[in-house]
């Protein structure tokens, strides 16, 4: 007989293919009556094997050029009888040289327990959940990875195993720098005399450092949805929404403010904060470094007080003092006061106008010394922290 392909149509034009035999029929004497033909319509069957290689071709590319490294396993012996080139690189074996192993020729022995315990899940259940291990290199170094599978069942009946394996190696040496780098940061959080926050653009706080409770009295969490209004003195408010203000027009610059803090036990405190405006996904928000700068402004408004009772001082002496011994100096000079005098009455004379001359040169330097002060832009502050002081 013969067999063989061939395209037919049938009467509406549809083309289809079909496999045909033909039997020759013979009679007593071997010669030829009739020719069987037997037909059968396989377009469907062609159009699913062409799918089914088209599916395999697919897979078998998806398999070969997937990052994630891919092999696929004897499940009875644990053999590997595939594997793709993300999974050779990784480990650096030839691939003729990898088939000839087993996972555990690659897996140190620490991790035989959780290997036991994935393969005893993938009986139950016919898959593992991922979990993280080391594979022994051909070098003999070891790379983290993270491990799943699961088991399937070959058309001759043999079961098989497929495992995706994932380099976590460098995402837990980023990891451990990240953990490294916050651990650092808390610790300097912890232990910076500045106060590091982040606030919205309208003064409501969204984050604080630790250590602002060595400052204001309050844990970073009762502070997180107050508004910097709740914490700043009523008379420096302005100044500080002005700053804020700055901020947003300023994205690139920072600004830096002194106002007074309010303490969790009431009193108020000298405050800087440095803000800096930045953008995110959400919208704009604030940075800002808080200093303590209490001791150092209230020196410096003690200064100014005494440069202001020094101001006052030269004012009385200039005008007030120096008005009467100009008068005095004066009435010395006339020689009215030499005539007809004793020479002891003239030496006493001459001492006075001299002392008197001395005393105003002493008076004249002291004012000054005193004009050489310059006044500082913050002096209204004097008179209310001089008070505060007082009161406390």
């Amino acid at each position: 007989p013969l067999a063989g392909q061939m395209e037919m149509k049938d009467k509406f034009g549809r083309q289809f293919t079909v496999w045909m035999t033909n039997s020759p029929v013979s009679d007593d004497e071997g010669g030829m009556l009739a020719n069987l033909a037997i037909s059968r319509d396989i377009s469907e069957d062609r159009k699913n094997k062409q799918l089914l290689e088209a599916s395999e071709e697919k897979f078998r590319k998806i398999f070969e050029f997937s990052p994630v490294g891919k092999t696929l396993g004897d499940y009875d012996s644990g053999v590997y009888l595939d594997a793709n080139q993300s999974m050779l690189d990784l480990i650096g074996y030839s691939k003729e040289e990898f088939l000839k192993m087993s996972f555990r020729d690659i897996t140190p022995a620490q991790y035989s327990k959780l290997d036991e315990m994935a393969a005893l899940e993938m009986q139950q259940n016919g898959f593992f959940a991922p979990y993280q291990k080391e594979y022994i290199r051909k070098d003999g170094t070891t790379i983290d990875v993270l491990v799943s599978g699961f088991k399937v069942t070959h058309i001759d009946g043999q079961n098989l195993f497929w495992t995706l394996v994932l380099d976590v190696s460098e995402l837990e040496a980023r990891t451990n720098d990240l953990r490294e780098t916050e651990e650092r940061f808390k610790t300097y959080m912890e232990d910076a005399s500045d106060v590091v926050y982040t606030s919205e653009t309208n003064g409501t706080f969204t984050w604080f450092s630790p250590n602002v409770e060595q400052l204001t009295g309050y844990v970073a969490e009762a502070l997180v949805g107050k508004n910097c209004r709740d914490l700043v003195h009523p008379d420096d408010q302005t100044m500080l929404i002005s700053a804020l203000a700055s901020a947003r027009n300023h994205r690139e610059i920072s600004n830096s403010v002194t106002f007074r803090s309010r303490h969790r036990s009431g009193k108020y405190i000298w405050t800087q904060a440095t803000l800096l405006v930045r953008k995110s996904e959400n919208g704009k928000y604030v940075i800002g470094i808080i200093r303590d700068i209490d001791k150092e402004r209230k020196s410096e408004l003690q200064i100014l007080d005494q440069n202001k009772r020094l101001k006052e001082i030269a004012f009385i002496q200039s005008h007030i003092l120096r008005r009467p011994l100009a008068n005095i100096l004066g009435l010395l000079s006339l020689r009215t006061f030499t005539e007809n005098q004793t020479t002891e009455a003239k030496r006493f004379y001459e001492i006075v106008r001299d002392e008197a001359n001395t005393m105003d040169k002493i008076i004249l330097e002291i004012v000054e010394q005193t004009a050489m002060i310059e006044k500082d832009p913050i002096e209204g502050y004097v008179k209310e922290s001089i008070e505060t002081k007082n009161g406390e």
